[in-house]
């Protein structure tokens, strides 16, 4: 990742306009986004990608996936998104991990333990240096 600080202080700093983010869960969800400049495109392992143009959708309400004038875009966005990602093993790791989840999950739901880590932010917390 990269700092956003310089962005923010100096509105004119060249930037790329990109962003990912991922999402895993041992229920075998595997999702990961990409949104570059006005398009994003979510991708969920083993469905059908969805395909958006936030400039003139910024609701997210119409899917061009599988619009025949977004091939290329959609192609370019799947591509970007799966490069040095590989669903298959990041699958792999999390059900390797499941039971060891599944046994931290039975331990607190049995003894029900105090959320003594939690952080409360305040307000003036909410800064930038």
């Amino acid at each position: 990742g990269r700092s956003v600080l310089d962005l923010v202080r100096q509105p004119d700093t060249e930037w790329e306009d990109l962003a990912f983010s991922e999402y895993c869960t041992y229920e075998d969800c595997l999702h990961r986004m990409i949104r570059r400049d006005e398009w994003k495109l979510n991708y969920y392992h083993g469905q059908e990608p969805q395909l958006f143009n936030l400039a003139e959708d910024p609701d997210e309400l119409s899917d061009r996936a599988q619009d025949a004038n977004c091939r290329e875009i959609r192609e370019q966005l799947t591509a970007e998104v799966l490069e040095g990602w590989d669903p298959e093993a990041v699958a792999e790791k999390m059900e390797q991990k499941r039971a060891d989840i599944e046994i931290i999950r039975a331990w607190a739901e049995h003894t029900k333990p105090k959320d003594q880590f939690r952080w409360d932010r305040r307000p003036e917390m909410d800064y930038l240096d």
